[in-house]
């Protein structure tokens, strides 16, 4: 039983980490694109929709993230409002903390 527990938070872990890290890439990205864009040089479309998402995923962790982080109690409060953001149809985490893409449910069915 505290094996599958310990297995369930490892788990937990890796997949955190490896969201963080995948949400650090698309910022770093993001910072390159909006660069270029300063710059007056070719943006795609696509790379424009890149920067307005990572924009957002930046402000939910100034606005919402950090703020909460002080608070005791951040994790109940956080949970709270993943809970009522998914009712109303919006994600207060990071783009790369969304549901899970397509693969990843793949790959764990």
């Amino acid at each position: 039983m505290f094996d599958k527990i310990r297995q369930k938070g490892e788990e937990a872990l890796k997949d955190f980490w490896n969201k963080t890290r995948q949400e650090v890439h698309q910022t770093k990205e993001a910072e390159e694109i909006l660069i270029r864009y300063a710059q007056k040089k070719g943006v795609t479309a696509e790379e424009k929709k890149l920067l307005k998402t990572e924009s957002i995923d930046i402000a939910k962790v100034i606005f919402i993230g950090i703020p909460l982080a002080v608070i005791p109690g951040f994790s109940v409060i956080m949970i709270l409002l993943v809970k009522l953001g998914n009712k109303y149809k919006f994600n207060v985490l990071p783009s790369a903390f969304a549901a899970p893409k397509e693969e990843e449910r793949k790959s764990t069915s």
